[in-house]
Order: C-alpha cells, then structure tokens, then sequence
C-alpha cells in the first residue's frame, strides 16, 4: 500500500512515478488485505480443534490471498500454518511421487518449526501417504496441544489419479480424512470451480466446511470494493462515487480485473498530474487496460479453461467447444445481432459445434456465473471482458486453438466480418456522383482495403453507411428553403417586401458567399440561390464588392450569405468581420440585416455566429436547414453512428491514427468536428480527412479542390 503524508497540492509526482500501490500478486499480510474479513476471521477460529475446509470459486477472485494472510496472521503460540501449492509436490507423471513429496514436506516443515521436534524422523512413504499417519502420533506424543493446519493451494490441478476415483486415489483421500479428524490437525484445500464437483464425489470431505469466494457482491460487499479501489492510493488520489461505479459496471466486483483498471488509472492520473478521478478518467483508464498490449487471451482463459468437471482427456475438447461459443457470442455482438439462444447456438454450430454441444456449453457458463440471461439475451457478467472480445478479443481467442482448428475459424470469423460485394454494391448505387463521376464499387473496395483486416474495414464501412451525401436536386431545395426563411426574417423586420412593378424578379435581396476563393463551393451555391429563388442575377456579388452593391443598389433590404457547412464558425466569423467592419455605417443607415444561409452544420457554430453579430452591433441571423449536433458527430458519445462505446473506440483509434497522418492538427476534421457530411462537388474540411485528404500515401473517396 502506498501512503504519503504530504497534502494533495504537495504531491511528489516524480516520486511516485515508478511506484505500483496496485498488486496483482496474492496479498500476503492482513495490513494489505482488503474484505473478505469474514471468511479470515472463520477460518483463524482454532480453538480445541483445528477445522477443515475447502475454498473454492472461481480464479483470480482472491483465494489466495486469503489462505496467504491466513498464514502470515495467525500468531498463536503452539499453532503451524503450512502453505503448499500444487506445484510444490504435484508430480504430473507419477502420483506416488506426489504423495511422497507431499508427506515429506509436511513432516519437514513440522520438524523444523520446533526444536522439541528435531528427533523425529521423516518416514519412507514408498508411494503412500498414509505413513504420514505414524509420525503425526509421533508430534502429538511429543505435545498434544501442539496444532497444525494444512493448507494446500491448487488442489484441484494436482493429478487426476489423485482425485477422482481409483485404488490410489481412495487411498490419499482416506489419509486426508483421517488426518483431518484429529483434533490437532486440519486442512484447508484451495481450488478452482470445479472443486466443490471434485470433493462431492468423496463421502470423506463432507465434513469438510465449503467456503466459496466470488465476486465482490454490490449489497453487501460494497464498502469493501471501494477500499480495494481507494485504500492503495489513499493520500494521493481522490477517486469519486461514480469513478467507483463505473469500475464495477466494467467488472461486475470482480478484483483482478478492478485492479488491471486501476493499475492504468494510476498511471494516467501521474502522468496528467491530476489528483481527481472523474468517471471521465475511469473510462480513459478501462479503455486503457482493454488495449491489446495490456491484456491477453490468458487474462481470462479461466472462463474456458476452468471449472470442467470431465476427467483429463476431456478437458480440451470442452475448453474447445467453450472457446467456440465465446466467439459465436462474441462474433454476434460485433455484427449488433441479438444474442438470442436461438442466434448463439447458430452460431456455435457455424463455428463447428452441433447443437448439443452447443447448448449444453451454453449452459454450462450460465451455471458458472460467466454469463446471464436478461431479456432473452445472453450477456456476459463481466462487462469489461465482452467489450475485450468485441475490440479486439476475437482474433485473440482464435490464436489459442491449434492450426487445423485456428485455420477453420478465422476463416469463418473473416467471412463473417468481411464486407460483401453485395453490401459495397448496394451503398455505390445509393450515393450520387461526386464532381460528375460516379463512386464505383472498385473505388469503395479500394478505399476499404487501405485499412488492412477485415475487422478495421468492417469498423470504417460503418463511416461510409451513415454518410450524409446530398444530391443536386436536394441542395436545389434546400435553397429554396433557405429563401424561404429569408423571406420570414425580412417580414419579421417589419420591412416591405416588393416587387416594383414590371420587376419580373427580386431586387432588394444582395447574395454573397464568405469563401474567400470564388471557385470554392459558397460561390457556386450563392448563384444556385439567385437562379432558384427568381432573383436578379445583378444582386449576387462576390465579398470584395459588396461595399460598392450597396451603395449602387437602392433597394436592399437584406443581405444574405450563403454556405453549404458550417462545423466550428470560426470561418464565417473571420470572413465576415471585415465586411461588417467596411460596411457598419451603410448596414445601420438602410436597417439592412444579415442572413446567413446554411445547407447544414452544428447548433454549437451557429450559437456562436449569432452572438458574433449581437457584439458587431448588426442584426444578423443564422438558417440553419439541415441542423447537426453531438449525435451527429462520429465519435461523441451521443453519437447515433456508432452506438456502442466499444465500437466507437475502436473506430477512433483507426480514423486518429491515419488522421494523425494526414492532417496532424485536425486528424477528425476541422475543430474535430468529426463529420461525415459530402456535397456533389466538395467535402468540408470539417469531415473526417480519412474521407478527403490525398496523400501519396492515401486515397480518398472524396477528394477535395
């Protein structure tokens, strides 16, 4: 645990750059342990007799940590805690030589924990345990107060010749059971999900006290899930409610993953300098440690790996057909199908399973706690990890079956994510041509395939979907609604709106544009304008002559711009200010008022025009048609064009990174406006540059000038 004594605005953030208050390993001392303190505080209970238990549940939820602390906190006079893992006496070849190693180290530790022991010979077991039976009188003739608990991390990998049925195995369980009916001696056996299946099989555990370890429960473990959180950086960090919330709604209390959060968190919090954790940073950190570089198929091979209750030659063929329905899960949330039994098991069976298999497994992982069913649909409890195999999990899991099987599934997954033709075809002919051509099924194909695999076409394609790509006919009318709100703002004024008699046309409307290149496409819409909407073609002026249209012409009531976009208004205003500035006096002298007249753009930009105008001192309006706002913009998380958080990252780090290439300060478009707006003949900076910028390096769809 890490504690510093220094106020917040007195940290020494170069201090602890390198520490880590965040451990993976087992906590092994109570001053460093976190809940669990009911289950501590039961099994310290040794009074006259030293009781037996099994601990079971499943992996990386801290079960050893608690058998560690047990160890290391019980100071009892007379009393030995003796820790073995698997690893220290399992012999995968020969159970004999386990039940050998297993004695000898047990009667070893015993002899050295007490001089008054130091006689006792340590017995030739021959491949039986059972002799450890005579020098465990031995140790009670010497002291028969004198109390010993075993603990035996790992049980449930040592041999199977050492746990399910056989000659053998009766034999070593018979020895466990007689031992641990001796007041002075006990066990507590450590292990995965399966353990309680294993032990269940043998009369001779039943008295021992099943202890399950989970998740940390929200009702009742609460308290002890934010300390797990807050206790390690206590003294530097501020970590708030809702930080702690979304912690748990990634990982369900589950305390290995909360801490590879929280070990990303940390380092994002030293590196920013920042002291406050928001749910803001709680997110940036989850994002983090979710990355294919943090984190790997082996953090969660538990879910398929363990809890399988077959014997040895099983074991494979069923982490198989588990890893197979993770994927069908995994492959249908990706595409946005509804996990539906029905869709799962359809999936599990393209994958290879048939349909036993594929239901049972299923509800094998319902029974296991790695999924629930909510509203018919099969989700994962642990969020944090269905949002790894969307990102990037898949390819992962794949990696982890051998070659003959990797083969057969990645070409089911690629088949399933790659874009059709069918599906290029279908967005080509829905979009019209761009500067007079049309954008072939090839050029779409091409374009995707700049991205590299398949799941990062299939991220991109999504862009190319939602694109928002006006037709001429569409922008014809969208002029005609544009005067139709000028017209509104005239009569609003109070002004007459006229037709001098003979006049076949509008003169009392001057209509510019604010690009200041007249080939640019505010030029070309501003004429569109006056041929739409019946006015004199006399009243259309480029910017650097509207000072002398509006000296020259008497009848100007109103002058209106007209644009296709508008993303931050930063543009408008830098165009506009110095036709305000040479044009204020004439403006106020004719009560002339200004309209800007947009195809479409952001809320947020017209707002900020608005008041650009109030503080000039002229009346200036702004017509939005087509208004866009947050959900319009890719990567915002309103954004209605990728829905799914998970999928929305995922996109953004392509777009950012190949943004970052083509347009280094504006990698999602101008003032990240993150847009995905196409005219017949232009696309707005504001659009992604994925979408617009050549390079030669890069081709785009829609290249601009």
């Amino acid at each position: 645990m890490l504690e510093l004594d220094s106020q917040n605005s007195k940290i020494d953030w170069e201090k602890i750059e390198d520490t880590e208050p965040y451990d993976l390993e087992p906590v092994t001392n109570e001053s460093e342990f976190i809940g669990r303190k009911k289950i501590i505080d039961s099994l310290k209970k040794i009074g006259n007799k030293v009781n037996s238990s099994y601990i079971f549940g499943q992996r990386r939820v801290g079960k050893t940590s608690i058998v560690k602390t047990l160890q290391s906190s019980i100071k009892f006079e007379n009393t030995l805690i003796i820790y073995l893992e698997a690893g220290d006496w399992s012999n995968a070849i020969s159970p004999e030589q386990s039940m050998n190693d297993l004695g000898r180290k047990i009667c070893n530790k015993i002899i050295k924990s007490n001089i008054k022991y130091k006689n006792l010979a340590i017995p030739q077991f021959n491949g039986s345990f059972n002799t450890i039976t005579d020098f465990l009188d031995d140790v009670t003739e010497i002291d028969s107060n004198y109390k010993v608990l075993i603990i035996l991390d790992e049980f449930d990998r040592i041999s199977n010749d050492l746990l399910y049925q056989s000659e053998i195995a009766k034999s070593f369980v018979l020895t466990i059971r007689s031992i641990s009916n001796r007041v002075q001696f006990g066990f507590v056996l450590v292990g995965g999900e399966k353990m309680e299946y294993i032990l269940s099989q043998w009369q001779e555990f039943n008295k021992f006290k099943p202890i399950r370890v989970d998740y940390f429960d929200k009702k009742s473990e609460w308290e002890d899930f934010k300390n797990l959180i807050k206790i390690p950086v206590e003294g530097i960090l501020e970590i708030t409610d809702k930080a702690i919330d979304y912690i748990y709604m990634q990982t369900s209390g589950n305390p290995y993953f909360t801490k590879k959060i929280c070990i990303e968190l940390f380092q994002w919090m030293v590196s920013n300098r920042d002291t406050h954790v928001t749910e803001e940073e709680a997110k940036q950190a989850t994002k983090i440690a979710r990355s294919s570089s943090n984190i790997g198929a082996t953090d969660f091979s538990h879910f398929w790996k363990d809890g399988i209750k077959e014997k040895e030659e099983k074991e494979e063929e069923i982490s198989i057909n588990r890893r197979k329905v993770l994927l069908a899960i995994g492959q249908l949330l990706q595409a946005s199908i509804k996990t539906t039994k029905e869709a799962v098991i359809d999936k599990s069976m393209a994958n290879g399973l048939n349909i036993m298999e594929a239901e049972k497994t299923l509800d094998e992982f319902i029974q296991r706690k790695i999924i629930n069913v909510n509203n018919d649909e099969y989700r994962f409890i642990v969020k944090f990890f269905e949002d790894w195999l969307i990102s990037n999990g898949l390819n992962k899991i794949i990696t982890t079956f051998q070659e003959e099987q990797m083969l057969f599934l990645r070409n089911q997954y690629e088949n399933h994510i790659k874009i059709s033709s069918e599906e290029i075809n279908i967005l080509s002919q829905s979009w019209p041509s761009y500067k007079a051509k049309r954008t072939s099924t090839d050029d779409i194909r091409a374009w995707l395939e700049q991205f590299g695999d398949f799941e990062d076409q299939r991220a991109m394609f999504n862009i190319l979907s939602n694109l928002k790509f006006y037709q001429t006919s569409e922008i014809r009318d969208k002029m005609e609604d544009i005067f139709r709100e000028v017209r509104k703002e005239i009569a609003k004024s109070q002004k007459i709106v006229y037709k001098e008699q003979g006049k076949l046309k509008r003169d009392d409307i001057l209509v510019s544009y604010l690009d200041k290149n007249p080939v640019k496409s505010g030029a070309e819409y501003a004429k569109m304008f006056v041929e739409v909407n019946n006015i004199y073609k006399d009243n259309s002026t480029n910017p650097d002559k509207i000072d002398r249209k509006l000296l020259e012409l008497k009848n100007i009531n109103s002058l209106v711009f007209i644009d296709d976009f508008i993303g931050s208004g930063d543009s408008v205003i830098e165009n506009l200010k110095p036709i305000i500035l040479s044009n204020l006096e004439t403006l106020k002298k004719n009560n002339i008022i200004i309209v800007i007249g947009v195809i479409t753009g952001f809320e947020e930009a017209k707002h900020k025009i608005i008041k650009f105008g109030k503080k000039e001192g002229v009346t200036l309006e702004v017509k939005l048609i087509d208004p866009l706002n947050n959900s319009d913009k890719c990567f915002d998380d309103d954004s209605l064009i990728y829905i799914k958080p998970i999928d929305r990252e995922k996109a953004k780090i392509i777009c950012e990174k190949i943004g970052n290439k083509l347009e280094k300060r504006h990698p999602l478009g101008y003032h990240n406006c993150q847009a995905t707006v196409v005219f017949p003949t232009t696309c707005p900076n504001n659009t992604l540059p994925i979408l617009w910028k050549e390079t030669e390096n890069w081709k785009p769809l829609f290249k601009r000038g």
